[in-house]
């Protein structure tokens, strides 16, 4: 997971790095490059560099820092960069840099140098590395001639790496930087308390005069809780985290910022008192992607300022630019550009649909919002799909959904969230976060109801989006994706007590129907009502759901079954397609692939639940194993018994090319005469099995 200014600064070092380096602007400055100091080995990518000057940086997995494996590196005598980093800036005094580094290589020789108005570099610190596999902590202290580069233009920071012979391997992590009036919160603090010196980088509690910066952090986030606090100007990185404890103040001698990039925002949670001294700016920033075709670029938005003006703001829409608010009495979007003057401000609670034609982070200024938001009696118009409105978290941090604290009286009590990259909503259960300035969609059961978006419930949430939570003992997520393009669903069944066959206003959710281009898979309970998620009490085990599905493009898709691990053994959960015949496992597999046309009848599937008491069904969801290999087929019969099964394979739209059997323990090779492409077997009997195979 990207941090601070690790994606601006990485994309530069990766890419640029031999000729361009990286330019620092604001201080005090932090580049994680991942989280924390204990950075997790990464097996088999060390010997992918190509021998190249470069650095590389595993996006997929995290705590690793920015490491570097290179062959047959130079001598150290000669004065060839064999490996390094180096950064920019000028006209700063009181330099303080600092950086962790980790090798399981012996002998690699390290510099720390520095280079003002493009003279002779000097060297700050030299050392060969002990082999220890220990993240290390190289300190300003330890660095000698730091006061070169006081009030110089043109300055420059570097960090080279030699090793004699062999493949070296170096690792780098939490490289921060302050200058003299700026102080940093350390990536390593021992505690939360603001109050304790050892947690900043300069071993000093910031005073008045001192500018401030809060990174992320893996462990300890600063709570203001034991004294009151002062700064200058404060800055809250992207994904750092501050608290204000009740009765407690901090003092701002100028600005407050929340800052924010793609990947997260910063959060704050003031529950004591922020005091701008000097009648200072605060601003919650929100870094917002462009659109690039009809189905992306949309997002649901909220404000965390007090009544927050739309016109004249960064989120005022140009000629190319949409934003929206929701009528739920007349199912309309209502455009502000024909109706500017029926709403000019982000309502405090509310939520607005937007959209923009360039990337950018834009500003919310003004008084933040730190107390309760109620809303009674919202309108419900129509039959079971109807009564939703848009609503939306209105503080700088996080809110847990359904956490204890919520008044829900007649709402829905599961959220939804637009999901752009499925291209539908995701529902928000109890205990799911919803992000800081995030609009989120509740649904009114009658015209009496209220809820109150709670403070109590404010939260920090280093997730992008959302969490999961499989906090029901037997619940299966069905998710579905297609071929043609990125979009999913996902729909939700499962049994808990006190549930019932009908909708549970406390634990179902209507469907709520995303871009015509994604896939749409639901329960349906009656005529006109399609559930999302369907809970079903605990004495229907022995049940079946009726599923809708549609597709606004013609293609491949397929139905992956998750948790199913959390049903007995003894159930049988088996998917069956209407519309081929297919009888599909989920316990012998999880993915169930086939083709949808637009035009199927959207009543396709129904899900059995069965509990598993007769003798002759097969409880080994192994025996049966399928692949193929160019454009033959290979089944593998493991079954110790004579039972005959039969296989059928069909193309994408359905048509049988071939069937046969099996009897028996037995492997079978089945040579296909087709075109390369996607096809579908299927195998029935006492066993009942069906895969997607790619023949070539």
């Amino acid at each position: 997971m990207k941090k601070q200014l690790s994606y601006y600064f990485l994309v530069i070092l990766i890419f640029q790095l031999l000729n361009t380096h990286a330019q620092i602007n604001t201080f005090p400055y932090v580049c994680g490059f991942e989280t924390g100091v204990d950075g997790i080995q990464i097996a088999g990518n060390e010997a992918n560099w190509d021998g190249s000057d470069q650095w590389i940086y595993d996006d997929f997995s995290p705590n690793i820092g920015l490491f570097c494996a290179k062959s047959s590196i130079n001598t150290t005598g000669d004065d060839t960069r064999n490996l390094y980093l180096e950064l920019n800036f000028s006209g700063e005094t009181g330099i303080k840099p600092s950086f962790y580094y980790k090798s399981t290589n012996s002998n690699i020789y390290i510099q720390v140098v520095g280079q003002v108005d493009r003279s002779n570099w000097v060297v700050l610190k030299d050392w060969f590395i002990p082999v220890d596999d220990i993240w290390t902590e190289v300190n300003y202290s330890e660095l000698s001639n730091l006061s070169i580069f006081d009030n110089e233009e043109n300055s420059k920071f570097g960090i080279w790496a030699k090793k004699n012979t062999g493949t070296a391997v170096l690792r780098l992590d939490d490289f921060q930087i302050v200058v003299d009036n700026t102080n940093l919160w350390k990536l390593t603090a021992s505690t939360n308390d603001w109050n304790t010196s050892s947690n900043w980088y300069i071993s000093t509690v910031p005073s008045a005069t001192i500018d401030i910066a809060i990174p992320f952090v893996n462990s300890y986030s600063p709570v203001i809780g034991t004294a009151n606090a002062v700064c200058k100007n404060m800055n809250i990185l992207p994904n750092g985290n501050l608290d204000i404890n009740s009765g407690f103040t901090l003092t701002i001698n100028e600005n407050f910022t929340v800052q924010s990039n793609s990947s997260g925002n910063g959060s704050f949670i003031n529950k004591g008192s922020l005091t701008m001294a000097k009648k200072g700016i605060k601003t919650v920033e929100r870094h917002i992607t462009a659109y690039s075709s009809p189905d992306d670029g949309w997002h649901l938005l909220s404000s965390p300022v007090d009544n927050f003006a739309i016109n004249g703001s960064d989120f005022t829409p140009s000629d190319n630019d949409d934003f929206y608010r929701w009528d739920e009495e007349t199912t309309i979007w209502e455009n502000w550009k024909t109706t500017p003057g029926d709403f000019t401000t982000f309502v405090n609670g509310n939520g607005y649909l937007v959209a923009y034609e360039a990337t950018s982070v834009k500003e919310f200024i003004g008084n933040l919002n730190s107390t309760d938001i109620t809303f009674s009696d919202l309108s419900i118009t129509g039959g079971v799909d109807n009564g939703w409105h848009l609503l939306g978290n209105p503080f700088p941090c996080a809110l847990e959904w359904k956490d204890g604290f919520w008044a829900l009286n007649s709402i829905g009590e599961v959220a939804k969230i637009w999901n752009e990259s499925a291209g539908n909503y995701t529902d928000i259960e109890a205990d799911d976060f919803i992000p800081a300035t995030q609009g989120f969609f509740v649904q009114a059961a009658n015209s009496t109801n209220t809820i109150t978006i709670p403070a109590n419930s404010r939260t920090h949430d280093s997730q992008n989006f959302y969490k999961n939570n499989f906090d029901v003992s037997e619940k299966l997520e069905l998710i579905t994706t297609g071929d043609i393009n990125t979009f999913s669903d996902k729909c939700i069944v499962g049994f808990r007590e006190n549930a019932s066959l009908a909708y549970d206003l406390e634990f179902d959710s209507h469907k709520l129907f995303g871009s015509e281009n994604a896939p749409q898979l639901y329960s349906i309970i009656s005529d006109e009502e399609n559930l999302s998620i369907n809970y079903l009490p605990q004495s229907s085990k022995n049940n079946t759901v009726h599923f809708g599905f549609e597709v606004g493009i013609s293609g491949i898709y397929s139905i992956e079954a998750n948790n199913f691990d959390s049903f007995d053994t003894l159930n049988q959960i088996i998917l069956e397609d209407l519309l081929t015949g297919f009888l599909h496992d989920f316990r012998q597999d999880s993915i169930y692939s086939f083709y949808a046309n637009i035009d199927d009848d959207n009543e396709r599937f129904l899900l059995h639940f069965k509990n598993s008491t007769k003798i002759n069904e097969k409880e080994n969801p192994n025996e049966i194993q399928v692949w193929a290999h160019g454009k033959n087929i290979y089944i593998k019969n493991k079954s110790t018994d004579n039972t005959i099964v039969y296989y059928y394979v069909c193309d994408i739209l359905g048509q049988e090319i071939i069937r046969g059997k099996i009897n028996g323990k037995s492997d079978i090779i089945i040579p296909m005469k087709v075109k390369t492409g996607n096809y579908i077997i299927r195998i029935t009997g006492n066993i009942n099995y069906s895969k997607k195979l790619f023949l070539n």
